[in-house]
C-alpha cells in the first residue's frame, strides 16, 4: 500500500484528539512577564496530564509507545519508529498552499491547525524527554525580552539555570516544515510515489532528538 494513502486517517483520528492548552497564543506584546509566569506555572502542572493523552492517543491509535522514550536502552529505536509514524502519517497531510509562518506561535490556534497542534505537543513531549535523561534541563522563560517577533518570550523553552536555552517546541515544528519542504522539492522533480521513497530514508522529524541523544 502507498503510505500517503495513510493521510486521510489522520485526518479522522485528530478530529477527537485534545490538544495542550496554549493560553500563551496571543499577542506578545499583550502580556506581561507575569502573566507570562502564571501561564508557566499553568503549563508545568498540566505536563503529567498532557503526556498521558499523548500516550493514550498514540497507543490506541497507531499502537506507538511513546512512553518508551524514557527507557534509555529504547530511545533510540523509539525516535526511528516515530520518524517512521511522521513518514506514514504526518507528512502527508500537508496541503498544497500550506502556509508554515512563525504566526502560528502567537496568535490563537483554530480547529484547523490541528496538525500543527500534534507537532507542538509532540515537541513538548520530546522536552519532557530530555528533561528526564538530562535533569539539568528545566522549562523556563527567557527574561527580559518583550518583542512582537521574540516568540520565546512567552512560551516555555528548556535551559540550564536561565542559560543554554533549547526551544524544543519551535525546532520540532522547524523540523516538520524542514521535512515537507524536502518531500515538495522531490515531488516536483520525480513525483509523488518517488517523494515518498526518497525522504524516507531520512531522519527529517525526529532528527534534531537523535542528534541530541547521540551526542550525550
Amino acid at each position: 500500500m502507498m503510505l500517503f494513502f495513510k493521510s486521510n486517517n489522520l485526518n479522522k483520528l485528530l478530529s477527537s484528539y485534545e490538544a495542550s492548552d496554549r493560553r500563551w497564543n496571543v499577542d506578545v506584546t499583550t502580556l506581561s512577564f507575569e502573566d507570562c509566569t502564571s501561564n508557566l506555572e499553568k503549563f508545568i502542572s498540566q505536563r503529567e496530564s498532557q503526556r498521558a493523552r499523548l500516550e493514550t492517543f498514540f497507543e490506541e491509535k497507531f499502537d506507538l509507545r511513546l512512553l518508551d522514550l524514557f527507557k534509555k536502552n529504547a530511545l533510540l529505536n523509539t525516535l526511528v519508529i516515530i520518524n517512521e509514524w511522521s513518514h506514514q502519517y504526518l507528512l502527508p497531510v500537508y496541503k498544497k498552499n500550506f502556509r508554515f509562518t512563525e504566526f502560528f506561535f502567537s496568535r490563537p490556534f483554530s480547529e484547523k491547525d490541528k496538525v500543527l497542534l500534534l507537532i507542538s505537543d509532540l515537541g513538548f513531549y520530546f522536552g519532557d524527554v530530555i528533561k528526564h535523561h538530562s535533569p539539568e534541563y528545566e522549562w523556563s522563560l527567557i527574561a527580559g525580552l518583550k518583542q512582537a517577533d521574540d516568540y520565546e518570550f512567552h512560551r516555555p523553552v528548556l535551559s540550564i539555570n536561565g542559560d543554554h536555552l533549547f526551544d524544543i517546541e519551535r525546532v520540532t515544528y522547524q523540523q516538520y516544515k524542514n521535512y515537507v519542504h524536502e518531500f515538495r522539492i522531490h515531488k516536483e522533480a520525480f513525483g509523488k510515489n518517488k517523494a515518498f521513497e526518497a525522504v524516507g530514508d531520512l531522519d527529517k522529524f525526529t532528527g534534531h532528538m537523535l542528534r541530541f541523544f547521540r551526542d550525550l
